[in-house]
C-alpha cells in the first residue's frame, strides 16, 4: 500500500521540508551530492516510507532521512545534469551524464540516445531545404560514436556493479568488466559470452561497422581512405587516396541502429 498523503507530509515536515519544494541531499553510500524537487503527493514507489535511489547509480537507496536532506527550494546551477522523470514528473539534478532516477531507480541512457537521434532527424529535415555541409556531417558522426561509446561503457559499468550488489542471488552473467564500443566487432565478441549478440539487434550490421570505420578514418587519417579501410569494409565506393564517402543519411541510419543497441543492452542487463 502506498504511503498516505498525511504520513508523507508528516515525514517531510519532520525534516523541515515541503512538498513541491526542493531539497539538497547527500548519498550515505558514495557521498555524492544531488538535488530533488519533492513531489506534491507520495509516489507509488513510496510504500511505507519515502525511499529514494542515489542518482549517480552507486547502488545505494534508502529513506529520505538517510540522505541528510537540507531545504533548497531552487535547483542549484552547479550540477552537470538536470532531468524530469517522464513517468512521475520528479525533477532532479546531479553530477554526471547517465543518471539513475531517484524516484523509480531507472537509468537514463535511452533518453540520452533518443535526444541525439531526434537531433539528427531534425538535421535531415533541414537538409531538404538547406544543405548540411560535409564538416557538420563529420562532426555529427564523431558525436554519434562518442555518445554511443560513452553510454554503452556507462551501462556496462552499472550492470557489473549491480551484479556485485546482487551477489549469489544473481543469475550467472558473463559481462566484460570494461570495453570500448568504438570498435564494434571487438565489443560484439567480448559480449557474446553474456548471451547478447549486438549484430542481432540492428537492421544492417555491416553498414553500421563500416560507418564506425569511416569515423576511425576521419579521426586518424584526416578522412583519407587507405587500403586497410577498403579491406575491413569492402566499400566499393571508396577510392584509396580520396576522402571517405559520407552522407547525412548514413549517420542518421547509424544513429537509429545505435539506439537499438542502447535499448537492447538496457533491456537485457539493466531493466
Amino acid at each position: 500500500m502506498c504511503l498516505s498523503l498525511e504520513d508523507y507530509h508528516s515525514t517531510l515536515s519532520a525534516l523541515n521540508l515541503k512538498p513541491k519544494e526542493g531539497a539538497l541531499l547527500k548519498c550515505s553510500g558514495c557521498h555524492a551530492q544531488w538535488w530533488v524537487r519533492l513531489p506534491e503527493k507520495p509516489l507509488i514507489y513510496f510504500q511505507e516510507s519515502v525511499i529514494l535511489s542515489c542518482p549517480v547509480a552507486c547502488g545505494y537507496f534508502g529513506e529520505l532521512a538517510q540522505f541528510n536532506p537540507v531545504y533548497e527550494p531552487e535547483r542549484p546551477s552547479h550540477f552537470d545534469s538536470f532531468h524530469i522523470c517522464r513517468r512521475c514528473g520528479v525533477e532532479y539534478a546531479a553530477n554526471g551524464v547517465v543518471l539513475r532516477r531517484p524516484c523509480c531507480a531507472i537509468e537514463t541512457p535511452r533518453e540520452i540516445m533518443l535526444e541525439f537521434v531526434q537531433l539528427l532527424h531534425s538535421k535531415a529535415e533541414q537538409s531538404a531545404s538547406q544543405a548540411v555541409g560535409r564538416d557538420e556531417i563529420e562532426s555529427l558522426l564523431e558525436r554519434l560514436v562518442r555518445t554511443f561509446d560513452g553510454l554503452m561503457r556507462r551501462m556496462l559499468e552499472i550492470a557489473n556493479k549491480n551484479l556485485v550488489l546482487l551477489g549469489s542471488d544473481a543469475p550467472p552473467i558473463y559481462l566484460p568488466q570494461t570495453s570500448s564500443f568504438q570498435n564494434l566487432a571487438g565489443a560484439r565478441d567480448r559480449l557474446l559470452p553474456s548471451g547478447w549478440d549486438m549484430e542481432a539487434e540492428v537492421a544492417d550490421w555491416p553498414q553500421l561497422t563500416s560507418l564506425f570505420q569511416k569515423r576511425h578514418v576521419l579521426s586518424h587519417r584526416l578522412g583519407v581512405v587507405d587500403q586497410e579501410y577498403v579491406k575491413k569494409t569492402g566499400d566499393a565506393s571508396a577510392v584509396v587516396g580520396k576522402k571517405v564517402p559520407l552522407t547525412l543519411a548514413e549517420v542518421v541510419a547509424g544513429a537509429e541502429d545505435c539506439q537499438k543497441l542502447v535499448n537492447g543492452f538496457f533491456g537485457m542487463f539493466l531493466s
